[in-house]
């Protein structure tokens, strides 16, 4: 098994804690299988000043959108398809379907293939950043 899948398989279905929030967990993926450093803030708890902190954030600038899943993509997900609110994060892993790994408190950390994603009511864009 690989560090990947041995980690996925140790984190997956952990419940949700305030502690460990959708950003932390997508920054602990992208530096620890990545060697990206993604910005830790607290996570607000309204949807529009979470959806305000990822896109104002500086770090932000080196993302650029892909039109399909890639491995290591940083994900960003809104409950709406039109005039998105991007208020929750994930990281895409090719394994060798798209698989996102995320958390968020009714689930707790979640390894979802993009349809139950979808039939959890998440919209995500795929986002690559430029490499460290």
């Amino acid at each position: 098994m690989t560090e990947l899948a041995a980690y996925l398989n140790g984190i997956n279905g952990q419940p949700y804690r305030e502690d460990r929030h959708c950003l932390v967990l997508a920054a602990e993926i992208q530096e620890r299988f990545f060697g990206r450093l993604l910005p830790l803030a607290a996570l607000p708890k309204a949807p529009s000043a979470r959806h305000a902190l990822i896109h104002t954030n500086p770090v932000r600038a080196s993302w650029r959108l892909v039109d399909e899943p890639r491995h290591g993509a940083v994900v960003l997900m809104s409950p709406r398809a039109v005039n998105r609110i991007d208020c929750h994060i994930g990281t895409c892993l090719l394994m060798p379907e798209p698989l996102i790994v995320h958390t968020d408190r009714p689930q707790g950390v979640c390894v979802d293939d993009l349809m139950v994603l979808g039939a959890r009511g998440w919209h995500p864009t795929f986002w690559m950043p430029e490499q460290a």
